[in-house]
């Protein structure tokens, strides 16, 4: 990192909260000498366990054990709380940056914003239409990269997923009316009686027309999100 900053302005680290054998105390202190490193920016990530992998049979034949999710919680605010303090201001659920340097690549995914991928294996999106160029390099030489091996069109209940899943992401917050675009009287009705609740549980905030996640929120995005979707199968 020393030897980079010499090089570059804009350097950003990746931790992940919840790794085994890994104490809150352990974690504070990594993060504690984090902010002192000639960074910029940095996201904190929740450990996923995928199957089939090492840890996720090492956690089955009790080889080891994870933090538990309630400590999980806690500590990821503490960790906001130390963070902000110390000018890496959080700007996304698992993004940090001091002023001037938050992501304005990622912003675009996390808005919706339409892209373009080029090359094997490169992804492109209009908005409503996912593609992926196929990554066998033979067919791609051969079709000079136009042969896809995926198209995806989104279903409206997929658009409104992603619009919430993305959008609450970001500490600024979504628009009450692009969500309230896909629902009819009464699913709207319902959705902003559940924003209402979560609001009075302390995980949702209401700002005029924007709802944005608190910090408690964001250690629980999954679940909020779940609980906004079930006014409604059908959609």
């Amino acid at each position: 990192l020393r030897s980079a900053s010499k090089y570059f302005d804009n350097i950003s680290v990746d931790f992940i909260l919840g790794l085994p054998d890994i104490s809150p105390t352990a974690w504070i202190e990594t993060i504690q000498t984090a902010v002192t490193w000639p960074i910029q920016h940095m996201s904190v990530y929740f450990l996923t366990i995928h199957d089939k992998t090492p840890l996720a049979f090492a956690i089955q034949k009790k080889q080891t054990t994870l933090m538990n999710d309630e400590t999980m919680v806690a500590l990821y605010e503490e960790t906001v709380q130390l963070l902000e303090p110390l000018g890496f201001e959080q700007y996304e659920i698992s993004n940090y940056a001091k002023a001037g340097y938050p992501s304005t690549h990622n912003a675009a995914y996390w808005d919706r914003k339409p892209y373009k991928g080029f090359g094997i294996g490169a992804s492109s999106f209009d908005g409503k239409i996912r593609s992926t160029i196929t990554n066998n390099l033979k067919n791609y030489l051969n079709t000079a990269g136009q042969e896809l091996s995926a198209i995806e069109t989104l279903t409206q209940k997929q658009e409104l997923l992603e619009l919430l899943m993305l959008g609450l992401r970001q500490k600024k917050g979504l628009d009450l009316h692009r969500v309230l675009y896909f629902l009819n009287t009464d699913q709207a009705e319902v959705f902003r009686h559940t924003v209402q609740l979560l609001a009075t549980r302390g995980l949702l905030e209401q700002e005029n027309n924007t709802i944005r996640l608190s910090l408690k929120g964001f250690a629980l995005e999954n679940e909020v999100i779940v609980r906004l979707l079930s006014y409604d199968d059908t959609i």
